[in-house]
């Protein structure tokens, strides 16, 4: 009875094999084809090339075959598990396929105006992949389902560009201060969100903080060679002019937020107590406590911020 059953399965098994070859074979011949691969057989998406021109194009095959993207490109990547898009080659460019499920002029859409395109995945086939693109020597970031300039075509090497994250309203953000404030780079807080960011100004290429709700509202004026976004809740964060570094206030907790201490120092660290925060500066190696709010020394200077004497919030 087993080896009956055995020979069953191996019976359907070949009856079935023989009818995908046949399949196989017909769509060859349908579109001229020479070569298949299939990009993700649970959903019957694979990729064939001409005969002749060994140009390859996109195909789906369910009920029946529909050619999602014509056999006219010269590497057509996989596009797997619903990953969003796929990177097409024609004349040498590189463009864009969007999920054709989603979008249904994907294969219309299609730019091929790129020198080179690259993925960055927190893990593979990330669904929320950042796109790389390099063109005319210099690479950027851009968003991947409608190409908007995220981060400008300046940078030597795909490594080189600082990656951004977006939230659902950063493109509003990146033109408002592109236009508003002059600005080539803006980054937005992803820690803190409600619309804060930071710009570099293209003319002085320093970098200014601000929030955008219905308008643009300067945080930090734009006069320092960076910035540290603020921390959840902290009342102050860094600022840094030539090397050094200094203390900028939160206009969220103090009134009349400034620059409180100036761009002098070499370090910085935030101590955490039980009802306020304290602050240590670093100068020619050594570390003393400093009042964020006014800027005065509270102590002596010591050689490691280990040796600093930790005080009770009352003792200050």
């Amino acid at each position: 009875m087993k080896q009956f059953i055995a020979l069953l399965l191996l019976i359907i098994s070949t009856a079935l094999f023989a009818q995908s070859t046949a399949e196989t074979d017909s769509l060859e011949k349908l579109y001229s084809a020479k070569d298949y691969t299939w990009v993700d057989e649970g959903n019957n998406i694979f990729k064939m090339r001409k005969r002749f021109s060994s140009k390859w194009g996109l195909f789906s095959k369910n009920a029946d075959v529909q050619q999602l993207l014509p056999m006219e490109y010269d590497s057509v990547s996989f596009m797997t598990d619903y990953e969003p898009f796929s990177i097409v080659k024609r004349k040498g460019k590189y463009g864009i396929f969007l999920l054709p499920y989603e979008i249904s002029d994907a294969a219309e859409r299609v730019n091929c105006i790129y020198d080179k395109l690259q993925k960055v995945e927190a893990e593979p086939h990330d669904s929320q992949a950042l796109l790389l693109a390099k063109k005319e020597g210099k690479w950027g970031q851009i968003d991947w389902l409608d190409e908007f300039e995220i981060v400008p075509f300046i940078y030597p090497s795909a490594q080189a560009v600082p990656l951004q994250y977006l939230d659902s309203w950063a493109h509003s953000i990146i033109k408002a201060s592109r236009a508003k404030l002059n600005a080539d780079l803006v980054f937005l807080d992803a820690g803190n969100g409600d619309g804060v960011f930071k710009a570099r100004n293209i003319e002085s290429q320093k970098w200014g903080m601000y929030q955008y709700l219905d308008e643009i509202k300067t945080l930090i004026p734009a006069i320092y060679d960076s910035i540290d976004f603020f921390s959840w809740n902290n009342p102050f964060t860094g600022v840094y002019n030539k090397g050094k570094v200094g203390i900028y206030t939160s206009a969220w907790s103090v009134d009349n937020a400034q620059e409180t201490i100036p761009c002098e120092y070499d370090g910085y660290r935030v101590i955490e107590g039980n009802r306020d925060l304290f602050l240590a500066v670093q100068l020619n190696n050594q570390w003393t406590w400093i009042d964020w709010r006014s800027g005065a020394f509270i102590g002596s200077w010591v050689a490691s911020i280990e040796d600093l004497e930790y005080r009770e919030d009352d003792a200050w």
